[in-house]
């Protein structure tokens, strides 16, 4: 979005004044960062697949049609005041 905002800035500004080697240098400028930026979204997108890769690697397991329980796991150790319950693997307070 923000790179399509900054198209139309060129669609509606165009600057003056200025000389042939300062607007070669700030197209020049211009189309580095342009590239930067696709670099990114491209950095991103590549880490993405493979945190897609991992989730599916995660549900393969599960079977189609069964119920799943989403469970958010507490990351505590016996310091903080918890400790270990055996018979279901949970900690108690």
């Amino acid at each position: 979005m923000i790179v399509m905002l900054g198209f139309l800035v060129f669609a509606v500004f165009l600057p003056r004044g200025l000389s042939s080697r300062q607007r070669a240098i700030s197209e020049f400028v211009f189309a580095i960062l342009l590239l930067a930026k696709i670099a990114f979204i491209t950095g991103v997108w590549i880490h993405s697949q493979q945190d897609v890769r991992d989730m599916r690697q995660v549900i393969a397991p599960v079977e189609a049609g069964r119920r799943v329980l989403d469970v958010q796991v507490l990351k505590m150790t016996i310091q903080h005041g918890l400790t270990p319950c055996p018979s279901d693997a949970a900690y108690r307070i």
